[in-house]
């Protein structure tokens, strides 16, 4: 910002905009110093400065999380060729790398892969697992089940918190 002899009584703004990195970091505190230099008025060279300093926070929008997803609601024993897909994927970018496993709450169920690795190359993309029912020769009936979705490591402190989800 410049101030002349025709300007040196009119106030100036100077706007200061956060760029979105995506990443769960937290609110931060930065500190604006104020200094002023000039080359035909000693009186504000920079002898004189720092003339003080602005204080002011950048809020983080970002929150980490998980979000799962699934495609499909019911797994027929396999003659049937049904399968049910769960999505898993970051809501912020990650500090490092975290696995996801999932445990059904019955044994006649095959998730494949059995966890998910996050990380820097596919954070934004997340992956999926594939839900299929293991065929036995018993005659049973509809079961209801639940699929336990967990971080099983990470190296991100911020994602520890989901470590059960």
């Amino acid at each position: 910002m410049y101030f002349t002899t025709l300007t040196w009584n009119e106030t100036q703004t100077v706007t200061l905009v956060g760029i979105d990195d995506f990443l769960d970091d937290g609110n931060l505190w930065f500190n604006l110093s104020v200094s002023a230099s000039s080359e035909d008025d000693d009186n504000f060279n920079s002898t004189y400065a720092p003339y003080g300093s602005v204080s002011f926070q950048s809020v983080d929008d970002d929150e980490a999380d998980l979000v799962v997803e699934t495609e499909g609601y019911n797994v027929f024993e396999p003659y049937h060729g049904d399968e049910m897909t769960i999505y898993v994927y970051p809501t912020t970018e990650d500090y490092g790398t975290v696995v996801v496993g999932f445990t059904p709450s019955i044994a006649m169920l095959l998730i494949s892969p059995d966890s998910l690795k996050i990380s820097e190359s596919n954070y934004d993309m997340g992956g999926f697992v594939v839900v299929t029912s293991i065929d036995n020769i018993d005659e049973d009936q509809d079961m209801e089940f639940d699929i336990l979705v967990e971080v099983i490591s990470t190296e991100d402190e911020i994602m520890k918190e989901f470590e059960r989800l």
